[in-house]
């Protein structure tokens, strides 16, 4: 008696399945690291794009992952914005329920007064960016004290940080936006060739020499840098996605970073103070100054 012959399993067809948070990574890591983001940060920024701003933002936490992966013998072509970014919402498995909100145009600039200073902002994701910096500055006039006896820096050098950073950005980005008031949700990603050029301008620049930031800002800013490798969007959080990380240290030897678009600065920083607000909940006299400020918000 011969020995049976073994059957085959039958073959199933299945769809394609998408990238997932790590596979994606590994997918960007084909790529130019420094035009990826380059490309990526000029999407974040553009007018043109505001309505898949959260999957850009997922796409921009998967390229700062895979810095720490990239193959530098290695390079292939860099897709189009549209391909990239349709591949981080798969991603996600971002649909229309999670990108169904056009934030206001940043090209509606307002100028704010910090201390001394006279600074542009954009408004970014958030619905009252002025209000929310308004709060921030007076909880910063409540408690910076206490905070600084802590943390040798407060929400004062926090605001600071964030908003010359904003700035700074503006003065390369804003000449070269081009208004986009009738952008619809669904509308293809088409961002300017001259929005690209001075988004590539500004990443290749260390904003630190501009920043003119104290002892007490950097040590706000160090509290709001994290490594590359652990960058996440949660497109889920009620506050900020990218939490109070404005900068990541990317894992190289000469110490370089990579700072998150202005379009994500408001809620950054909203998620900031909330934070230092909370770690003093056992600060009784603390707490009760910030009462007194939401009291008469």
């Amino acid at each position: 008696m011969g020995r049976s012959k073994a059957r085959m399993p039958k073959r199933t067809h299945t769809k394609p399945s998408a990238p997932t948070r790590d596979e994606l990574a590994q997918i960007y890591g084909r790529f130019n690291p420094d035009r990826l983001w380059a490309t990526l940060f000029a999407a974040a920024s553009s007018p043109a794009a505001r309505h898949r701003a959260t999957s850009v933002g997922v796409a921009l936490a998967a390229s700062l992952r895979a810095s720490s992966i990239t193959n530098g013998s290695s390079r292939e072509p860099l897709p189009d914005i549209q391909e990239l970014v349709d591949a981080a919402a798969e991603s996600k498995g971002i649909g229309v329920m999670h990108e169904d909100y056009i934030s206001t145009d940043p090209t509606n600039v307002a100028t704010v007064r910090v201390g001394d200073e006279l600074l542009h902002y954009v408004p970014g994701l958030v619905e009252r960016p002025i209000a929310d910096l308004s709060r921030a500055l007076r909880l910063a006039d409540a408690v910076d004290d206490r905070l600084v006896r802590r943390h040798k820096f407060g929400i004062a050098n926090v605001v600071r940080v964030a908003l010359r950073y904003v700035d700074y950005c503006l003065n390369t980005l804003q000449p070269e936006w081009q208004p986009a008031p009738d952008i619809e949700l669904g509308d293809k990603i088409d961002v300017p060739v001259n929005e690209l050029d001075a988004a590539s301008r500004l990443v290749s620049m260390d904003p630190l020499e501009s920043l003119q930031l104290d002892q007490a800002d950097l040590l706000a800013l160090e509290w709001m840098t994290s490594p590359a490798a652990s960058a996440k969007y949660n497109h889920e959080s009620p506050t900020s996605p990218f939490g109070r990380t404005l900068r990541y240290r990317l894992a190289m030897p000469d110490q370089r970073y990579r700072w998150l678009p202005p379009t994500y600065v408001p809620e950054i920083l909203a998620h900031a103070v909330t934070e230092l607000v909370d770690g003093l909940e056992r600060d009784s006299h603390a707490r009760r100054r910030c009462q007194g400020v939401e009291a008469t918000w």
